[in-house]
């Protein structure tokens, strides 16, 4: 069982890659997650990890929550805004606040960590975890 560590890497080796991207070229490092044998890839950009963001949004009309993941956050935060981001988003009036947000490095990771928090288990989790904002709004 791989235990989830979201910032605990090691540089194994001490020359980066270049690795061809859709914006030009990124930095790849070979890292990894404490055990051995967990390995990723890390995307350093402009000397940054790359990470993807697993979030969840609410409206501010209606109290409704959307959950997504991306890798710019605040450029997503401002798609939904401006209504060009999810069907959800685009369907609802009201502005979309940040209430809740978590980092990966490995996109399956965030992918898996999103779906889990749209099921019933993942909403009960949320609703723990938010509970002193929950009572405050």
């Amino acid at each position: 069982m791989v235990t989830r560590q979201v910032l605990a890497l090691k540089t194994l080796g001490s020359s980066p890659s270049p690795v061809a991207t859709k914006s030009g070229y990124a930095t790849s490092w070979r890292a990894s997650l404490s055990e051995p044998g967990d390995e990723c890839e890390a995307f350093i950009l402009r000397g940054r990890i790359k990470m993807l963001t697993v979030y969840v949004l609410e409206n501010k009309n209606d109290k409704f929550w959307y959950i997504g993941q991306t890798d710019n956050l605040k450029r997503r935060i401002q798609e939904h805004n401006s209504k060009q981001g999810g069907r959800t988003t685009k369907i609802k009036s009201g502005k979309w606040k940040l209430i809740y947000a978590e980092a990966y490095i490995d996109k399956r990771d965030a992918i898996g960590r999103e779906k889990f928090l749209k099921g019933g288990s993942g909403r009960r989790y949320l609703n723990k975890q938010l509970a002193h904002y929950l009572v405050a709004s």
